[in-house]
């Protein structure tokens, strides 16, 4: 970061292959810095869409102690919190410690019942901390890798192939390198340029030796021997990526110089319609032109910088898996490219992914969702990803997982037994075929028919003076209303209303 802000001061353009640290992209600090790698704030912020997209919501987060690991992990942590999940624990890896703070964080990572763990380190200070979860037998849990050992060949040996195959992480993006493969190939010990590097690499991959004594059995090396035939790390070039990343950084200044010198008189960009001269122009000319500069790359892909000097971001998810032969590999599963204009910047292939579980994803939640019927009650103390579940009430029902709140159902309906939707209250009523309402039909019309006989009598003797001496009219008021209340009970037999 120091030389980046000299060269800012004198304006002399700086392109890094590997500088990931978003504190870069201050433009007021680092005028003239440009990289070809993506700025960490996109990986934190494409991490954190990598672990909603599981339904991660209870995520462990572990760190190396220095700027990249403090920043990424402050930055996923961030995105995390405000998409809804939560921070079970945050631990840091110490690397002025001996131990490396390995044995506490192998302690509070098997204790947590986090199942997601995001660590931003790299692999050398890793294998610490790895090397004391296989001594603590620490099970169970998914790996989320950052780009600094996404890939890495140091990790992916047999002995750490229980503890993570699984891990899924973003890796930088590979490409293709026109003609490298060939170049490779054609590398012999007769060529001046790095001859003492190429004659110990040849003697270790021929299992020969220049140097032979006359009475050992060691075979000579020609130095026409072929590399073409063989396959090892040095020649495999079917996913570069940080040598991807330096050919395109001197691509870049390639193409901006190529600009530079192709300028007409009386049409540069600089006052008048001045040119810059390509054989003495000055830094801030070739700025310049790396701000506008715009590429397409062999692999199809557009790059150019943004006004913080960043390039587009790009990287592969990848997932750690099994070979037949018991190491493990990375294989490309999803991409994060944000040059995509149609919207679908995170995408993934879930179903080639091979989880340590050999199954569905695994969970990693504080507490389950709670199923319809329930509500969500927060726990006292606790973050809001770890809550209880309590049934609805009497009347009240949830139709959602994990919903907050019970609702009322309307007054013509009723929760069903697991108070998950409402149902139209059943109608019930005194049928006049039952028992009970024909005992009850037989009782009223007989019952009813005792006050009009008493009222016939009553208008057939109406001129007696008994009767005339117990208020006619009254009583035959009082009778009509008692046979109207033996047939009222007919009314139980309507349906409500």
């Amino acid at each position: 970061m120091l030389l980046a802000h000299i060269l800012g001061l004198y304006r002399y353009p700086q392109v890094s292959h590997f500088s990931t640290s978003s504190l870069l992209s201050d433009r007021i600090q680092f005028r003239s810095f440009f990289r070809t790698v993506p700025s960490d704030a996109f990986q934190s912020r494409g991490l954190a869409q990598l672990v909603l997209h599981f339904g991660w919501t209870w995520i462990g987060l572990v760190a190396i102690d220095n700027d990249y690991g403090q920043q990424g992990i402050q930055m996923i942590k961030r995105d995390i919190l405000k998409a809804g999940a939560c921070v079970a624990f945050t631990e840091t890896i110490i690397s002025s410690q001996q131990d490396r703070n390995a044995p506490n964080i192998a302690r509070v990572v098997k204790d947590s019942t986090a199942t997601a763990v995001v660590i931003f380190s790299t692999d050398i200070d890793l294998v610490y901390l790895l090397d004391e979860m296989l001594r603590q037998n620490v099970t169970g849990k998914v790996w989320i890798a950052s780009e600094a050992w996404a890939t890495s060949a140091f990790l992916s040996v047999s002995k750490y192939s229980r503890l993570l195959y699984g891990t899924i992480g973003f890796a930088l993006h590979s490409g293709s390198m026109p003609g490298f493969g060939g170049f490779l190939n054609r590398i012999n010990p007769s060529m001046l340029i790095g001859n003492q590097w190429i004659k110990i690499f040849w003697e270790e991959v021929f299992s020969c030796k220049f140097q032979v004594p006359s009475n050992s059995s060691i075979k000579k090396c020609s130095g026409q021997e072929s590399l073409e035939n063989i396959r090892n790390s040095y020649n495999d070039i079917s996913s570069l990526r940080v040598t991807y990343n330096i050919y395109t950084a001197v691509y870049v200044i390639a193409k901006a110089l190529d600009d530079l010198g192709k300028c007409k008189k009386g049409y540069g960009p600089f006052t008048n319609g001045l040119c810059a001269d390509i054989d003495s122009f000055e830094p801030w000319q070739l700025l310049h032109y790396m701000k506008k500069l715009r590429l397409t790359m062999s692999s199809g892909r557009q790059l150019f910088f943004n006004e913080n000097g960043d390039p587009p971001a790009a990287y592969d998810i990848v997932n750690w898996q099994l070979s037949p032969g018991g190491q493990l590999r990375q294989v490309k599963v999803g991409s994060y490219d944000t040059s995509i204009t149609s919207g679908n910047v995170f995408s993934i292939n879930a179903s080639h992914i091979e989880w340590r579980t050999e199954g569905p994803v695994p969970a990693s939640v504080c507490s389950p969702s709670c199923p319809p019927g329930f509500r969500k009650a927060a726990r006292t103390g606790k973050p809001l990803c770890c809550f209880q579940c309590i049934p609805c009430t009497y009347g009240e029902i949830s139709n959602q997982t994990d919903s907050l709140q019970c609702y009322k159902c309307p007054w013509d309906m009723w929760p069903n037994p697991t108070q998950d939707h409402c149902v139209p209250k059943t109608e019930e009523f005194l049928s006049h075929e039952d028992p009970l309402g024909i005992t009850l039909t037989a009782t009223s019309i007989s019952s009813s028919l005792v006050p009009v006989a008493i009222f016939g009598l009553f208008i057939y003797y109406r001129t007696t003076p008994i009767v005339r001496a117990n208020n006619y009219y009254l009583s035959c008021l009082l009778l009509l209303s008692l046979m109207l209340c033996f047939l009222c009970s007919f009314l139980h037999w309507l349906p409500p209303v």
